[in-house]
């Protein structure tokens, strides 16, 4: 008995069509922030491209685990006159975030005169802003630098006296350079960090 071509086209179909087809799932990708963060459920991780990323340990602890750091309540305060702004630079050597032996006398001048504004201004708030120069492998290497340089800064305010509660370290990264020059020399005036005062 010839069998029909449609048949045996037939027959090696239908058995295809019952195959159980293999279940795809979908995971949702995780958010990234603009600063370069990996948000993963409760915790957090960098990119892959800051691997090489280090800081200088610091031996005596962080005295702003409890939130000294900068917070968006800073942002939104206004600025006191330029008059009372009136503030020393604290420079850093390229890759560095501890407060060198020849700034030691800067810090101590800064000091007395964010004693004196504090006194004048009980609503006042100091803010220690901590910049890095433009030579990094990635901008979030550059913010965490300056975040160091600037917590560094407000340690050594507070160590000399200046409360606690009345100090907030921010860290800009490369986003508001002096210069733009190219050169580890070049860019020297952009590793510092900077005192300023707010207030509600």
């Amino acid at each position: 008995m010839k069998k029909s071509p449609f048949l045996l086209v037939l027959l090696f179909a239908l058995p295809a069509c019952f195959k159980k087809q293999p279940v795809v799932t979908t995971k949702p990708a995780p958010a990234v922030t603009d600063s370069g963060w990996e948000k993963t459920g409760p915790s957090v991780r960098f990119d892959d491209d800051v691997d090489e990323f280090f800081l200088e340990d610091d031996e005596e602890g962080n005295v702003f685990e409890q939130g000294i750091s900068g917070n968006d309540q800073v942002l939104e305060m206004a600025e006191l006159p330029l008059e009372q702004q009136d503030t020393e630079v604290i420079q850093f050597d390229f890759d560095r975030t501890k407060v060198k032996p020849s700034e030691k006398e800067k810090v101590a001048r800064n000091v007395e005169h964010v004693k004196d504004v504090l006194n004048d201004n009980p609503q006042a708030v100091t803010v220690v802003d901590g910049h890095s120069c433009k030579i990094a492998k990635s901008q979030t290497y550059n913010y965490m630098i300056s975040q160091e340089r600037a917590e560094n800064v407000a340690k050594e305010y507070v160590s000399k006296g200046v409360p606690e509660s009345k100090v907030k370290a921010l860290g800009h990264g490369s986003s508001e350079l002096l210069t733009d020059a190219d050169g580890k020399e070049a860019q020297a005036p952009n590793r510092r960090a900077e005192t300023k005062f707010v207030k509600s």
